[in-house]
C-alpha cells in the first residue's frame, strides 16, 4: 500500500526511496561487523592521586574484544540453538 508523500521537483527520485522503503519487510539484513570494541585493562592499584581522589593502576594486562555485533551474533546462535 503507497502512502501519500508531498510531491518533489524529482519525482522519479521520489518513487525510487518510495520503492526501497516499501521493500524493507521483505529484506534480511547482516551484521558483518561494528565499530564497537570492549577494552578491558587489569592491574593493580599502586596509589591514590593526590590531586584528586583518583585510582593510580599499575598496568598488567590490556584486552580489546569485538562490541556489539559478536553480542548479537552469540544471542542469535544461542537463540537457534535453544529451539532444536
Amino acid at each position: 500500500m503507497r502512502k501519500s508523500f508531498p510531491m518533489s521537483k524529482n519525482s522519479k527520485e521520489t518513487d525510487r526511496l518510495i520503492k526501497i522503503v516499501e521493500s524493507f519487510p521483505k529484506i534480511t539484513i547482516t551484521v558483518l561487523g561494528d565499530l564497537v570494541a570492549d577494552e578491558f585493562i587489569f592491574g593493580e592499584i599502586s596509589r591514590v592521586s593526590r590531586e584528586a581522589p583518583v585510582l593510580i593502576l599499575k598496568h598488567r594486562e590490556r584486552t580489546v574484544l569485538p562490541g556489539f555485533s559478536r553480542q548479537a551474533h552469540s544471542r542469535q546462535r544461542r537463540s537457534e540453538r535453544q529451539k532444536l
